[in-house]
């Protein structure tokens, strides 16, 4: 038999399965194992042991992965058996649940002794049941060829060939190589009989015929409310067949987070006939900011080693934008002056919103361009359009503004309305009846002072003992009542009470009175007291107010 230096391989024609595995799945997808690669220095293969018979063929001492890979060998040199009928031993390699094997080649040899094996044969199979008891179809068996195995350190290997299934392709479950005692047989081995065979460099092609599954989702991005900021999300995975490649969450702005998993790769390929791992569980940090306001819709996928793809779609809501500015700020009752403290507003909201209004800010500061004295409040009710009553700290002028946060938390202070006045005036005018002018008897003068300004009054006169009060023609100035009488028509000769009344902007009222004399001597009966603030050109105490 020629050994030549270098392994040419050769195609082997293969029997058609008696039985054909079901359709796979509209979702199925295929993946390619590359295994007990030496060259590349890939150790990792998926071959088991198994044998059945008294005596059993036993594996080679040697097997692994290495230049001559995994051996079966009948009991070797020196040893004299007897095998029954369908006694086996040799190394099979099955598909994970959910995949099938389509595709299988590999690098195989045999050495034969010179004598002394009878009825023993080297077998290839594929199986279509996960244990081997079911429906089977021989690839090849007996001698394998008349090529040498080629062995890098220079040994000369045994006679080798190659095992495809490219030629009739099957679905398979289980792949494998063995040593047999054929059917109906009696296998014997002489005492210097020998019959290895190996195997090595083995390529599978596998369909994965279920999809990956996708659990429910977790996290503060998913909770099913508005959120902002950064959130967190997670879900988990798992898959029956070749293991999850990857997962990931996508949004439907393009945004993706990918998560690949850690699968036995060597060389590029992969390494086990179930890759990578059957279930994993993904988090991530998401800074919603990446994603547009509004409702979004998040794609959770999860991928296996076939390529097939499972993706399951939530909702997340996200809102990062702070409400606009408020419209039409009013001030209840008008801006202007009042006596109470305690205002209210009220406004209508932007639109535009996701995440509800819920909390209305209001900051209100006296007025004054160098004034800093503020006071700030709040009032929270989703859809919140009013604010108050806003108590000021102190009497005067003070601007007041709006701005809104929503349900989450956004706010901006540089949104705040117009300025809108708030007007409180506490207090009473402060009224002054001036002393009679010299030549001007007539003439009736008061001094006002109000924060908020005069805007009703009079200055009436009365003779005492007389019922009823006359009101005078009264001018408002600034600061000022006056009032005269007609110097064509001069009044009775007698002493007359004079009585100011005076209301403010803000509706606070005040009064004041004074006691003038015209043309006639002082009674006894006078209050002299008055009298002498009269003598004396001074103003006469006010009287209190009725």
């Amino acid at each position: 038999m020629p050994r030549l230096s270098r392994l040419v391989p050769a195609l082997v024609a293969a029997l058609a399965l008696t039985c054909l595995a079901a359709a796979a799945p509209a979702t199925a997808g295929s993946y390619t194992v590359r295994q007990c690669d030496y060259a590349a220095g890939n150790g990792h293969h998926d071959f088991q042991w198994q044998s059945a018979g008294v005596p059993t063929v036993d594996p080679h001492a040697g097997s692994g992965c290495g230049e001559f890979g995994l051996a079966v060998r009948n009991g070797g040199g020196g040893t004299q058996r007897t095998y029954p009928s369908g006694a086996y031993g040799g190394w099979f390699a099955y598909a994970p649940n959910g995949t099938v094997i389509t595709h299988f080649s590999g690098a195989f040899g045999v050495l034969e002794g010179s004598c002394c094996v009878s009825g023993m044969a080297s077998y290839a199979e594929a199986t279509q049941t996960h244990d081997g008891q079911g429906a089977r179809a021989y690839l090849f068996q007996g001698h394998l060829g008349n090529d040498s195995w080629y062995a890098p350190s220079g040994l000369q290997g045994p006679v080798g060939r190659s095992w495809s299934s490219s030629t009739s392709g099957f679905d398979a479950k289980r792949v494998g190589f063995h040593l047999r005692c054929g059917p109906g047989f009696s296998c014997s081995q002489g005492i210097y009989a020998d019959l290895r065979l190996r195997g090595r460099s083995f390529d599978f092609t596998l369909r994965d015929d279920v999809a990956p599954a996708v659990g429910d989702p977790a996290g503060t991005l998913v909770s099913g409310g508005w959120v902002r900021g950064v959130r967190t999300i997670s879900f988990p995975a798992h898959d029956t067949g070749a293991g999850l490649a990857a997962i990931e969450v996508g949004a439907d702005n393009g945004m993706a987070l990918a998560s690949p998993s850690i699968c036995v790769v060597v060389a590029g390929r992969y390494a086990r006939l179930q890759p990578c791992p059957s279930a994993r569980t993904g988090y991530w940090s998401v800074d919603t900011a990446q994603l547009p306001d509004g409702a979004r819709q998040l794609h959770l996928r999860a991928t296996d080693a076939s390529g097939t793809t499972t993706t399951r779609t939530v909702a997340a809501y996200v809102d990062n934008g702070a409400p606009g500015t408020p419209r039409d700020v009013v001030v209840a009752g008008g801006e202007g002056w009042r006596a109470a403290n305690g205002f209210e507003l009220a406004w209508t909201n932007p639109g535009g919103q996701h995440a509800p209004i819920a909390l209305a800010h209001w900051r209100a500061c006296r007025v004054g361009s160098a004034s800093t004295e503020c006071v700030a409040g709040t009032r929270g009710a989703t859809g919140v359009a009013a604010a108050g009553p806003i108590a000021l700290p102190g009497a005067g002028e003070w601007d007041v503004r709006v701005w809104l946060e929503d349900a989450v938390g956004n706010g901006d202070p540089e949104s705040a309305s117009e300025a809108r006045r708030l007007r409180f005036d506490p207090d009473p005018p402060e009224l002054q009846i001036l002393p009679e002018e010299p030549g001007a008897p007539g003439r009736f003068v008061v001094a006002t002072s109000d924060r908020s300004g005069i805007a009703d009054g009079a200055i009436e006169l009365r003779r005492q003992g007389a019922d009823g009060w006359t009101e005078l023609a009264t001018v408002r100035t600034e600061g000022r009542m006056t009032a005269e009488l007609d110097p064509s028509r001069p009044p009775q000769a007698g002493f007359y009470d004079v009585r100011v009344r005076a209301v403010d902007a803000a509706g606070n009222r005040a009064e004041a009175d004074d006691v003038r004399a015209f043309g006639e001597p002082i009674p006894p009966q006078f209050d002299m007291g008055r009298l002498d603030h009269l003598l004396l050109g001074q103003a006469a105490p006010p009287r209190p107010t009725q």
